[in-house]
């Protein structure tokens, strides 16, 4: 699992970390973005496409590695909130979770993530702001 503050560079380093190891790669924010498209967005909405997104991802988690294949999944998890189903993994599919944190400082990330905000190339439905 690659996991850390939004604009970090999760999705790009576990993208390729996926294409290196041959393993599948999955993304809360995939996930995110379809419920937008299916649903809307806005603050009311939000929360719930949150927890529906990573329900999702556990699922098609939990779906490879009952399948015997190894995954990597990317997300801003929740240390006390999303730690449950990992065990779940270790337990039912002996899973060996290996977890890759990236952070960086609040100056720079707050940075990014305004560079991002801008930059046109996020789904609308994360109604990003600089």
């Amino acid at each position: 699992m690659v996991t850390g503050p939004p604009a970090s560079g999760k999705t790009s380093l576990a993208a390729e970390l996926a294409k290196r190891l041959k393993v599948p790669f999955v993304s809360k924010d995939t996930f995110k973005e379809a419920l937008y498209d299916t649903f809307g967005s806005g603050d009311e909405l939000e929360e719930r496409i949150d927890r529906a997104a990573l329900a999702i991802l556990f699922s098609v988690v939990e779906s490879q590695l009952a399948e015997g294949v190894s995954v990597t999944a990317e997300s801003n998890f929740d240390a006390d909130a999303d730690v449950t189903p990992f065990g779940a993994f270790v337990d039912e599919h002996g899973a060996r979770i290996v977890q890759v944190h990236i952070g960086g400082g609040t100056d720079e990330l707050v940075e990014k993530f305004a560079r991002r905000a801008v930059s046109g190339t996020r789904h609308p439905g994360h109604r990003d702001a600089p």
